[in-house]
């Protein structure tokens, strides 16, 4: 069997990403659409599998506009048959989801629709919040507005309350929101660097669990095992950089 061995799916804080008809969860369906906002741990059981926290845009192909934060759980590498199948979670697993990344619909930020900005604002904010140093960031705090630090903080709730007002406010203060973002991102640029290696370190131990498994469990092309191991030394090269 031919597998071509795909990009890591922990995709950089911000991306757009689409969930993909092989999902069969009911939370995020397929055609659910948002932004990765970070990586909240492995899984343990399964190695191939990252618990991810995003920000939804849509629920469903047909779900109505939303600013919704959720946690899901996907594939690092995503590889097809029914070999591989027995090193991964049952599909039926709550929130066990397929995504993809998609091209932006206006890859300048001030072109993004206002869903799509404040999801995407959302997605960095909360971001920044998990991977903080306390000292640093609590200064950088201090230094954003309190109006646009409130609204970045609470935008899910807030949209919920009044999606309108929500909406205008962050389409009439959109320069200021990017700088008040920036302004807390300057005081995680450490933390930041800790959190790409974590990042990494998670992706070498999904890429050794499957040479592993493919070399000793699965016969599989010679092809499919010098790429699987060019990708494993590429990543390693990233966490020592």
């Amino acid at each position: 069997m031919k597998t071509v061995l795909q990009e890591s799916k922990i995709f950089e804080p911000g991306t757009p990403f689409i969930v993909s008809d092989d999902t069969e969860d009911k939370v995020v369906p397929a055609g659910s659409t948002g932004f990765i906002s970070h990586v909240k741990g492995s899984d343990r059981t399964h190695h191939n599998v990252v618990f991810l926290s995003v920000v939804l845009t849509r629920i469903g192909k047909s779900g109505k506009g939303r600013v919704t934060i959720k946690d899901i759980s996907t594939p690092i590498y995503e590889l097809k048959g029914k070999a591989v199948k027995s090193c991964m979670p049952s599909e039926q697993r709550r929130q066990y989801v397929h995504i993809d990344k998609i091209a932006p619909e206006f890859p300048v930020l001030n072109q993004m629709t206002p869903l799509d900005f404040m999801a995407w604002a959302c997605a960095k904010i909360e971001l920044t919040k998990k991977i903080k140093d306390a000292n640093r960031f609590s200064l950088s705090w201090e230094k954003a507005k309190g109006q646009i630090r409130d609204h970045l903080t609470h935008v899910t709730n807030l949209y919920d309350d009044n999606p309108k007002e929500t909406t205008n406010f962050f389409t009439l203060h959109f320069d200021s929101i990017l700088n008040t973002l920036r302004i807390l991102e300057a005081g995680t640029a450490i933390a930041y660097k800790r959190y790409v290696d974590r990042t990494l370190a998670i992706q070498i131990n999904a890429l050794g669990f499957l040479l592993n498994y493919w070399e000793k469990r699965w016969p599989c092309t010679k092809t499919n095992l010098v790429a699987l191991k060019k990708e494993l030394e590429r990543t390693k090269t990233a966490l020592r950089g």
